[in-house]
């Protein structure tokens, strides 16, 4: 018989456990009975036991039994997305309420884009730790696949990365920073007094460029595409900031950086900003965090860097 929704609904709400949602996910990952028992700390009959239970709630088969072990089904794949987070729910929770009783609001890991450890929002958070004490930060940097996949895992609680659509279900999305792609030079460079540089112009000089991956790289590509010309570029190629800063500063070759990224470097006259014809904006720097399973710790920050950001730089474009 085939159950509607409601029914479905129903059972779970009145029959179903943590204990057995656990024991769902560990055999999905484990594949083992005697493996999930050991992890679970319970016998491999009851893990048996629970499983069918809940195959008997859901009157659906949610393993495939075989000689190797258990192999999830169509329906435990459907059902897992659900299972991980009201566990992950519970666990973030759990933390919560003992931060509240022990007085210590918790620990954030926060992984970061190099661009955006710069400038306004690394201020914000520095102001942030200051008004915080009972709250402990941990910041990485790293690049954006490295950033979501630690994020995804939980091994990261928040990030500081670029807008990107569409994010996951679970994940939840806060602008804090509008952004550009700028052409930068170093101090004396012979353009820095040139005003409104087309492309062509800039395509008769030499350039540092990024690995092809990231944001700088793309709009570089994309500009000298659209103008069907190719300038000359150093035989590097790095995502170091140190090497560019070391590079750039020590020669007359131009890079594409974020405008976020630089600007403390243009600000001290090591570089200077380019005028150029072409402004590209790009997508605006903010906060990524796992709406799911968010602590106390990561929602009290991420409000207040929305709110300290707005009143600092003003509104981010969305």
């Amino acid at each position: 018989m085939i159950n509607s929704p409601a029914t479905l609904v129903n059972r779970m709400v009145a029959k179903l456990r943590l204990r057995q949602m656990q024991l769902i996910v560990l055999t999905a990952e484990l594949g083992n009975t005697h493996k999930v028992a050991a992890e679970a700390g319970i016998s491999q009959p009851s893990v048996v036991k629970f499983l069918g239970d809940v195959e008997s709630l859901l009157d659906i088969n949610l393993f495939e039994r075989h000689a190797r072990g258990m192999r999830p089904t169509a329906a435990c794949h459907t059902l897992l997305p659900t299972l991980r987070s009201m566990l992950r729910l519970i666990q973030a929770t759990a933390s919560s309420l003992v931060d509240l009783q022990t007085g210590t609001a918790g620990v954030i890991h926060i992984g970061a884009l190099p661009a955006a450890c710069q400038g306004p929002i690394m201020s914000v958070l520095a102001r942030f730790a200051e008004s915080h004490p009972h709250i402990s930060t941990h910041l990485h940097e790293d690049e954006t696949a490295a950033l979501m996949e630690d994020l995804s895992a939980g091994t990261l609680d928040v990030l500081f990365t670029r807008q990107s659509h569409p994010y996951p279900e679970g994940y939840a999305f806060i602008p804090l920073l509008a952004d550009r792609a700028a052409v930068v030079a170093r101090s004396g460079h012979r353009l820095a007094s040139e005003k409104q540089l087309t492309v062509d112009a800039l395509a008769r000089e030499k350039w540092l460029t990024f690995p092809a991956s990231m944001t700088s790289r793309t709009v570089f590509e994309s500009w000298f595409a659209r103008a069907g010309r190719q300038p000359e570029r150093l035989n590097v190629t790095t995502s170091s900031l140190s090497a560019i800063v070391t590079i750039v500063a020590e020669s007359d070759a131009l890079v594409v950086l974020p405008y976020s990224l630089v600007a403390p470097s243009v600000a001290s006259g090591r570089f200077c900003l380019l005028d150029t014809e072409k402004i590209e904006p790009l997508r605006p720097l903010g906060i990524l965090w796992r709406s799911d399973t968010p602590s106390l710790a990561v929602r009290i920050l991420c409000e207040w860097m929305s709110r300290e950001i707005e009143s600092t730089a003003g509104p981010a474009a969305g």
